[in-house]
Protein backbone atom coordinates (compact mmCIF):
# COMPACT_ATOMS: atom_id res chain seq x y z
CA UNK A 1 0.00 0.00 0.00
CA UNK A 2 2.74 2.60 0.91
CA UNK A 3 4.85 1.78 -2.32
CA UNK A 4 1.14 2.36 -4.78
CA UNK A 5 0.16 5.33 -2.55
CA UNK A 6 4.13 7.41 -3.61
CA UNK A 7 3.59 5.89 -6.77
CA UNK A 8 0.01 7.62 -7.05
CA UNK A 9 1.28 10.92 -5.55
CA UNK A 10 3.97 10.92 -7.47
CA UNK A 11 2.55 10.81 -10.67
CA UNK A 12 -0.35 12.92 -10.36
CA UNK A 13 2.15 16.03 -8.80
CA UNK A 14 4.33 14.71 -12.52
CA UNK A 15 1.71 15.21 -14.38
CA UNK A 16 0.58 18.35 -13.24
CA UNK A 17 3.72 19.64 -14.27
CA UNK A 18 3.42 18.42 -17.85
CA UNK A 19 -0.49 18.50 -17.98
CA UNK A 20 -2.81 21.70 -17.82
CA UNK A 21 -5.95 20.72 -16.08
CA UNK A 22 -8.04 22.45 -13.55
CA UNK A 23 -8.96 19.61 -11.41
CA UNK A 24 -5.30 17.95 -11.21
CA UNK A 25 -3.97 20.95 -10.25
CA UNK A 26 -6.06 21.46 -7.31
CA UNK A 27 -5.24 17.91 -6.30
CA UNK A 28 -1.64 18.26 -7.00
CA UNK A 29 -1.66 21.30 -4.60
CA UNK A 30 -3.67 19.62 -1.97
CA UNK A 31 -1.26 16.76 -2.22
CA UNK A 32 1.75 19.63 -2.11
CA UNK A 33 0.28 21.03 0.91
CA UNK A 34 -0.51 17.27 2.95
CA UNK A 35 3.76 17.41 2.19
CA UNK A 36 4.43 20.19 3.40
CA UNK A 37 2.32 19.34 6.89
CA UNK A 38 4.15 15.96 7.09
CA UNK A 39 7.40 17.85 6.52
CA UNK A 40 6.51 20.34 9.26
CA UNK A 41 5.72 17.80 11.52
CA UNK A 42 8.95 15.77 10.41
CA UNK A 43 10.53 18.81 11.66
CA UNK A 44 9.38 19.05 15.17
CA UNK A 45 10.23 15.58 15.41
CA UNK A 46 13.83 16.36 14.53
CA UNK A 47 13.63 19.08 17.19
CA UNK A 48 12.87 17.18 19.69
CA UNK A 49 15.08 14.07 19.01
CA UNK A 50 17.44 17.39 18.77
CA UNK A 51 16.64 17.92 22.40
CA UNK A 52 16.55 14.50 23.55
CA UNK A 53 19.87 13.65 22.47
CA UNK A 54 21.69 16.74 23.75
CA UNK A 55 19.81 16.45 27.20
CA UNK A 56 20.97 12.80 27.83
CA UNK A 57 24.62 14.16 26.82
CA UNK A 58 24.39 16.63 29.61
CA UNK A 59 22.79 14.50 32.19
CA UNK A 60 25.64 11.63 31.63
CA UNK A 61 28.25 14.32 30.90
CA UNK A 62 29.66 12.65 27.99
CA UNK A 63 32.29 14.17 25.81
CA UNK A 64 31.56 17.24 24.50
CA UNK A 65 28.09 17.94 26.73
CA UNK A 66 29.21 21.71 27.34
CA UNK A 67 28.78 22.11 23.68
CA UNK A 68 25.22 20.59 24.10
CA UNK A 69 24.37 23.40 26.85
CA UNK A 70 25.29 26.10 24.40
CA UNK A 71 23.00 24.10 21.88
CA UNK A 72 20.25 23.64 23.59
CA UNK A 73 20.17 27.33 24.94
CA UNK A 74 20.46 28.96 21.89
CA UNK A 75 17.65 27.21 20.39
CA UNK A 76 15.52 27.59 22.80
CA UNK A 77 16.52 31.28 22.86
CA UNK A 78 16.11 31.46 19.15
CA UNK A 79 12.53 29.74 19.74
CA UNK A 80 10.80 31.33 22.41
CA UNK A 81 11.96 35.10 21.36
CA UNK A 82 10.93 34.28 17.46
CA UNK A 83 7.50 32.97 19.00
CA UNK A 84 6.94 35.61 21.67
CA UNK A 85 8.00 38.57 19.24
CA UNK A 86 5.48 40.08 17.25
CA UNK A 87 7.90 40.66 14.98
CA UNK A 88 8.97 36.40 14.21
CA UNK A 89 12.26 36.46 13.47
CA UNK A 90 12.75 40.09 12.26
CA UNK A 91 12.89 40.75 16.12
CA UNK A 92 15.75 42.57 17.43
CA UNK A 93 17.01 39.62 19.73
CA UNK A 94 16.59 36.88 17.28
CA UNK A 95 18.28 39.17 14.52
CA UNK A 96 21.01 40.42 16.52
CA UNK A 97 21.70 36.38 17.32
CA UNK A 98 21.89 35.37 13.17
CA UNK A 99 23.94 38.88 12.85
CA UNK A 100 26.38 38.39 15.48
CA UNK A 101 26.32 34.77 16.09
CA UNK A 102 25.26 32.76 12.98
CA UNK A 103 26.89 34.51 10.49
CA UNK A 104 30.25 35.06 11.65
CA UNK A 105 30.40 31.14 12.63
CA UNK A 106 29.29 30.97 9.44
CA UNK A 107 31.98 33.21 7.88
CA UNK A 108 34.79 31.07 9.90
CA UNK A 109 33.53 28.01 8.85
CA UNK A 110 34.12 29.02 4.98
CA UNK A 111 37.15 30.44 6.30
CA UNK A 112 38.54 27.08 7.42
CA UNK A 113 37.12 25.23 4.63
CA UNK A 114 39.24 27.45 2.64
CA UNK A 115 42.36 26.01 4.44
CA UNK A 116 41.16 22.31 3.94
CA UNK A 117 40.60 22.83 0.22
CA UNK A 118 44.07 24.09 -0.04
CA UNK A 119 45.62 21.32 1.67
CA UNK A 120 43.68 18.77 -0.49
CA UNK A 121 44.87 21.24 -3.37
CA UNK A 122 48.30 20.53 -1.93
CA UNK A 123 48.23 16.70 -1.80
CA UNK A 124 46.85 16.46 -5.03
CA UNK A 125 49.51 18.33 -6.43
CA UNK A 126 52.22 16.59 -5.05
CA UNK A 127 51.13 13.48 -7.24
CA UNK A 128 52.76 15.02 -10.05
CA UNK A 129 50.00 13.40 -12.45
CA UNK A 130 48.78 14.96 -15.60
CA UNK A 131 45.62 16.22 -13.73
CA UNK A 132 47.34 17.72 -11.21
CA UNK A 133 49.51 19.29 -13.19
CA UNK A 134 46.52 20.74 -15.45
CA UNK A 135 44.98 22.04 -12.10
CA UNK A 136 47.52 23.63 -10.68
CA UNK A 137 48.58 25.51 -14.19
CA UNK A 138 44.59 26.67 -14.46
CA UNK A 139 44.68 27.77 -10.67
CA UNK A 140 47.79 29.42 -10.82
CA UNK A 141 46.34 31.56 -13.99
CA UNK A 142 43.12 31.95 -12.21
CA UNK A 143 45.14 33.31 -9.18
CA UNK A 144 46.99 35.61 -11.52
CA UNK A 145 44.05 37.09 -12.86
CA UNK A 146 42.22 38.10 -9.63
CA UNK A 147 45.56 39.50 -8.39
CA UNK A 148 44.65 42.87 -10.66
CA UNK A 149 48.60 42.91 -11.93
CA UNK A 150 48.77 46.57 -12.74
CA UNK A 151 50.83 45.70 -15.96
CA UNK A 152 50.59 44.66 -19.65
CA UNK A 153 50.71 40.81 -18.28
CA UNK A 154 47.99 41.66 -15.99
CA UNK A 155 46.00 42.15 -18.60
CA UNK A 156 46.78 39.40 -20.24
CA UNK A 157 46.31 36.98 -16.84
CA UNK A 158 42.39 38.61 -16.72
CA UNK A 159 41.74 37.82 -20.27
CA UNK A 160 43.07 33.75 -19.32
CA UNK A 161 41.33 33.97 -15.88
CA UNK A 162 38.36 35.20 -17.57
CA UNK A 163 38.28 32.50 -20.31
CA UNK A 164 39.13 29.78 -17.84
CA UNK A 165 36.10 30.50 -15.55
CA UNK A 166 33.19 30.91 -18.76
CA UNK A 167 34.75 28.29 -21.11
CA UNK A 168 36.07 25.59 -19.28
CA UNK A 169 34.78 25.85 -15.96
CA UNK A 170 30.77 26.74 -17.41
CA UNK A 171 31.33 23.56 -19.45
CA UNK A 172 32.58 21.23 -16.37
CA UNK A 173 29.85 22.46 -14.30
CA UNK A 174 27.07 21.85 -17.02
CA UNK A 175 28.47 18.22 -17.42
CA UNK A 176 27.78 18.11 -13.46
CA UNK A 177 24.25 19.53 -13.66
CA UNK A 178 23.31 17.02 -16.40
CA UNK A 179 24.78 14.12 -14.58
CA UNK A 180 22.88 15.33 -11.28
CA UNK A 181 19.64 15.74 -13.44
CA UNK A 182 19.66 12.15 -14.99
CA UNK A 183 20.63 10.94 -11.12
CA UNK A 184 17.12 12.40 -9.75
CA UNK A 185 15.37 11.42 -12.64
CA UNK A 186 16.63 7.64 -12.34
CA UNK A 187 15.97 8.17 -8.32
CA UNK A 188 12.80 9.52 -8.69
CA UNK A 189 11.52 6.58 -11.30
CA UNK A 190 12.99 4.22 -8.84
CA UNK A 191 10.93 5.54 -6.03
CA UNK A 192 7.76 5.97 -8.28
CA UNK A 193 8.13 1.72 -9.32
CA UNK A 194 8.57 0.66 -6.31
CA UNK A 195 12.68 -0.27 -6.56
CA UNK A 196 13.43 1.97 -3.24
CA UNK A 197 11.48 2.05 -0.27
CA UNK A 198 12.38 4.98 2.04
CA UNK A 199 9.26 5.81 3.52
CA UNK A 200 8.73 1.68 4.15
CA UNK A 201 11.75 1.80 6.54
Amino acid sequence: IPTLVAFITGIIVLADFLIYNPLLDQVSNSLLNWALLVAAFAFIVGLLNVLIVHFTRIIKRERGWPYSIVLVLAMWLVIIFGVLDPRGPQGPIVSWVFRYVQYPLQATLFAMLAFFALSAGYRAFRRQTVDATIMLVAASLVFLGQAMLISEWGKWFAAIKDWILSVPTVAGMRGILLGVSLGVIATGLRLLLGMDKPYAD
